[in-house]
């Protein structure tokens, strides 16, 4: 993505490398406390809520494994700064009737972050 918006302004990128994101294992790491923000089976999306990130794809096809799998809830935890896109996204959940099924958690400590990709 930034390579991306680099290109389109113009610079040149003959001296640029693409680092792959890395995932710190000694904070990354399974544990056996359970999240206390959720207590049903959930899928997990992390990440800001912005355009980029596909929330609104997700909640799209969240739609579709909702009702063939009526235990199953979906947390997105990411910090929308109340903008439009993050008020567009929890309009169109009431739209599909999932306001009970998504949850977002807007800040979460580090201990419960792990705690839910360890049980998502």
């Amino acid at each position: 993505f930034v390579k991306d918006q680099i290109r389109k302004s113009g610079l040149t990128l003959s001296n640029v490398s693409i680092i792959p994101v890395g995932v710190d294992p000694e904070f990354f790491h399974p544990v056996s406390s359970r999240p206390t923000m959720i207590h049903t089976p959930y899928i997990l999306g992390v990440g800001a809520v912005k355009n980029r990130k596909g929330f609104h794809v997700s909640i799209e096809a969240f739609s579709l494994v909702a009702s063939q799998f009526p235990q199953v809830n979906y947390a997105i935890v990411g910090h929308s700064d109340g903008d439009a896109y993050g008020l567009s996204l929890k309009a169109r959940v009431k739209e599909l009737g999932l306001e009970n099924r998504v949850i977002f958690l807007d800040r979460v400590s580090d201990d419960e972050l792990r705690s839910l990709y360890s049980f998502a």
